[in-house]
């Protein structure tokens, strides 16, 4: 579990997109991984942000 703040936001927000995703709502999983993006967070976690975008 993620012991920081942003770290938690950062986690919150990638299962709200990878549920978006699985839903099919583009639009949600854009704006949830944009936001962990422009969270300060662990570099693993803006590569699973990245990762999101990507699929």
């Amino acid at each position: 579990m993620a012991s920081t703040e942003p770290e938690e936001a950062a986690w919150t927000l990638t299962l709200a997109a990878g549920s978006a995703l699985h839903a099919g709502d583009m639009e949600a999983t854009l704006l949830a991984t944009r936001r962990i993006t422009g969270l300060d967070c662990a570099p693993a976690s803006l590569r699973a942000a990245e990762g999101l975008l990507g699929a």
